[in-house]
């Protein structure tokens, strides 16, 4: 339909002006400078087939017709002093009631037929209120078309030509306002904002709020009322109301002018809840664009303030909101990470460094956790706890630099490492204490999986809280550069699963924990879960997490794995040996199966070894007996041998068995002939995994002093320690000077050894 676009039409949207709600439009016709007689412009609020009607209306007094100048440096380079006139030149009929519908021009006069281009600019006041509906309120889109008829030359006939252009409002004009805010900290300006409050340094931290209210233009009457809803983390609420200006919502008021005057113009109303929102009711109608500015105190603990307006006019609702940041993300929390470059050749280790607090604001219980998923990277470890360094930090030009290094342990610290096999994570939790008010760095690295693959993006997720409310996360992308030639593996669906079994191949209800280990392509072993506690045929526990109940271990990635068991199951001997398998799509549904065996502990039998402390010689006659700690009731008995040993005898004379997990109390009660009788008691504790300590009065015996032997073949554990006595020296009953002499001998000699014994070991002579 458009004659081969002989004529030239084009539509052009030039401004906006949101105070007026006036939308500038340009019309260009007859660019091809072709002679038209009897042209009739139609513009249209739609498109040219009448689709996507409009809520526009001419403004009748900004509509101009210029020709263009006879050499024009561009489209648009009009003619100002040719101006068409209308009535001379131009006739203007309005469509529909004041030109709601459109309207046509129908050019005259000199115009009547012309080669010239003309150009035809007006504004339409565009009106929101009877724009259609969308999920925002009303659409913020509208459309304008013109269609050209006019009368060839020469011929008989009608020529045609015709264009259409569309304009998008700011979208918060689709509603009849619209809210935003800014935080300031305590002692701060309050700047970058136009508002009445502008320039204040609050002596708390606070929030201020602007509402832009009727941007329609439209008459609200007395009577309606604008509830503000005030959410948590505000409140002891200060409010100014202020007629304002604006050039578009998006860059908020440009002015304000007369205050509105409370109990005048408005009164401020309660909700009724008790709560710190209110109401705002008009008591005159205004037609104009105002603003509530509100003040409000800010709680330390939030970290993310919301604000909501609703307003019921008209037939029409009106229902903002908006929150405010007490920092921007990238204040709160950024973290930066690679992987480890060591003579340029890259290391299976990835560094990360979180930054937390950039504009120092006080953060209470601050938390910091860092996800990673297990088949691609796992937190590294030291002694069972991830190696974690935290400083305090300063802005040296805009970089923030380390400081003060913090103990993690003190002062309510804490690092904590816990391992989701189900959903395949590990969870690092860094509490900083109780609270902080300035900026923090925190390093810590990952051992990355040598199965993966090279150019692999590994990720792990940091989140930063105060007191339980999340403030914001960050997610940190690392491409593997090379894992030293052994990425090879894309599978992640591998499993383990772990069975606990005793000799006879049955299932130990008991607990006992194992180290897994990634094995590399050289055979190195690299921590990958340092403590896994199995039950029977169970996981129950990974790391320093909760107790769980899993039949194996998922998400594991193909490759090379090794186990080793660390702690055996109560009553069972320790068994460490390293075992190496691999996981791959050869094995049934992706799963290894680890049987584990121990043995039982055999019962102790206890023995006691007695010497003389002064030459070694094996001493016979001594007795002992035997009771459990907190337990008078002797169990056994033992008797020193010829060959100085004594075995602890129940009443039955069968060797006494101790227990695990028990401690005993061994004492003399009566010494061999001729030595002195320990006065002390010697503690033997027996733990439930076969460990083994005697003490004599609270001093651990040496090495050499104590033996213990592993029962075999159906015989019993052996524990046996050694007891050392001094010998009694007797006094002569009379005599003269010879008989005083050697008394005199004797007690110098009684007293050297008493000096030499007590220097050694304690006043009874005990090695």
């Amino acid at each position: 339909m458009d004659d081969d676009n002989l004529l030239g039409v084009t539509k052009y949207h030039a401004r906006t002006d949101y105070m007026k709600r006036e939308l500038t439009w340009w019309t260009s016709i007859n660019k091809n400078k072709i002679v038209m007689k009897d042209a009739v412009i139609e513009d249209r609020y739609s498109r040219v087939n009448g689709n996507n009607k409009s809520a526009l209306r001419l403004n009748e007094n900004t509509l101009h017709i210029y020709p263009l100048k006879k050499i024009p440096v561009n489209d648009n380079d009009i003619d100002e002093s040719r101006e068409l006139e209308k009535g001379k030149d131009f006739t203007l009929e309005s469509k529909g009631e004041n030109y709601k519908d459109g309207f046509v021009i129908k050019l005259i006069g000199d115009y009547a037929s012309t080669d010239e281009t003309l150009q035809i600019r007006y504004n339409t006041h565009f009106m929101m209120e009877d724009q259609s509906e969308n999920s925002r309120g009303k659409s913020n889109y509208f459309v304008n078309s013109a269609i050209v008829t006019y009368q060839y030359e020469d011929e008989e006939g009608e020529g045609y030509d015709s264009d259409e252009t569309e304009v998008w409002v700011d979208a918060r004009m689709s509603q009849n306002g619209w809210k935003y805010g800014a935080f300031v900290a305590k002692g701060e300006e309050y700047k970058n904002q136009v508002s009445p409050f502008a320039g204040e340094k609050p002596s708390e931290d606070s929030v201020y709020w602007t509402v832009p209210i009727n941007s329609w233009g439209v008459k609200l009457k007395a009577e309606t009322i604008i509830w503000e809803d005030i959410h948590e983390g505000q409140s002891n609420p200060e409010v100014k109301i202020h007629k304002v200006t604006y050039d578009r919502p998006e860059y908020g008021v440009t002015g304000y002018g007369e205050q509105l005057k409370e109990n005048t113009d408005y009164e401020i109303i309660s909700n009724g809840t008790g709560s710190e929102n209110f109401g705002i009711k008009l008591l005159k109608d205004i037609t104009e664009p105002f603003a509530l500015f509100i003040k409000v105190k800010a709680d330390a603990d939030t970290f993310k303030y919301k604000n909501k307006a609703k307003m019921d006019f008209e037939g029409e609702k009106l229902e903002v909101e908006a929150f405010v940041e007490k920092s921007y993300k990238g204040n709160w929390l950024t973290k930066n990470g690679g992987q480890e470059i060591d003579e340029e050749e890259a290391k299976l280790q990835a560094n990360y460094e979180l930054v937390i607090n950039k504009e120092s604001r006080t953060i209470n219980e601050p938390i910091i956790t860092d996800a990673v998923t297990i088949n691609e990277q796992t937190f590294q470890q030291e002694d069972a706890s991830v190696k974690v360094r935290a400083y305090k930090a300063i802005n040296r030009n805009g970089k923030f630099e380390k400081t003060e290094e913090i103990d993690l342990n003190t002062e309510g610290r804490s690092v904590k490492l816990t391992s989701d096999i189900e959903m395949g994570t590990q969870i690092l939790t860094i509490s900083l204490g109780k609270s902080i008010s300035e900026p923090y760095i925190i390093e810590y690295s990952t051992n990355i999986n040598p199965a993966i693959k090279n150019g692999t993006q590994i990720s792990n997720k940091a989140s930063l809280f105060g007191k339980g409310h999340l403030i914001t996360e960050t997610e940190k992308l690392v491409e593997v550069k090379s894992t030293q030639g052994s990425g090879t593996s894309s599978g992640v669906d591998g499993a383990l699963r772990i069975r606990k079994i005793d000799e006879k191949d049955e299932l130990i209800d008991a607990i006992a924990e194992f180290a897994l280990f990634r094995v590399d392509k050289d055979g190195y072993l690299q921590e990958f879960l340092p403590s896994i506690k199995v039950k029977k045929d169970r996981i129950v526990q990974i790391g320093e997490g909760e107790s769980i109940n899993l039949e194996k271990i998922s998400n594991l990635r193909y490759g090379k794995y090794a186990i080793q068991e660390i702690k055996a199951p109560e009553g069972y001997e320790l068994d460490d040996t390293l075992h190496k398998f691999t996981i791959d799509d050869n094995l049934p549904g992706h799963e290894y199966l680890y049987e584990h065996k121990n043995h039982q502990i055999k019962p102790f039998e206890l023995s006691i070894l007695k010497k003389s402390i002064m030459d070694e010689r094996k001493l016979q006659g001594g007795e002992f007996s035997l009771n459990e700690v907190g337990d008078e009731q002797i169990l056994a008995t033992a008797v020193t041998e010829e060959n100085g040993i004594g075995k602890f005898m129940d009443l039955k004379k069968n060797p006494y068995p101790l227990q695990l997990g028990k401690n005993y109390i061994v004492k003399e009660t009566s010494a061999p002939d001729g030595f002195v009788k320990l006065k002390g008691e010697f503690l033997v504790a027996i733990s439930k995994q076969g460990e083994v300590t005697v003490k004599y009065d609270g001093d651990e015996l040496d090495k050499q002093d104590i033996s213990v032997k592993k029962g075999e073949e159906g015989k019993n554990s052996q524990i046996q320690f050694t007891a050392k006595n001094n010998p009694r020296t007797p006094l002569p009953k009379t005599g003269g000077v010879g008989e005083a002499l050697l008394i005199t001998l004797g007690l110098v000699g009684l007293l050297v050894g008493l000096w030499y014994h007590f220097s050694l070991r304690n006043e009874e002579g005990l090695s």
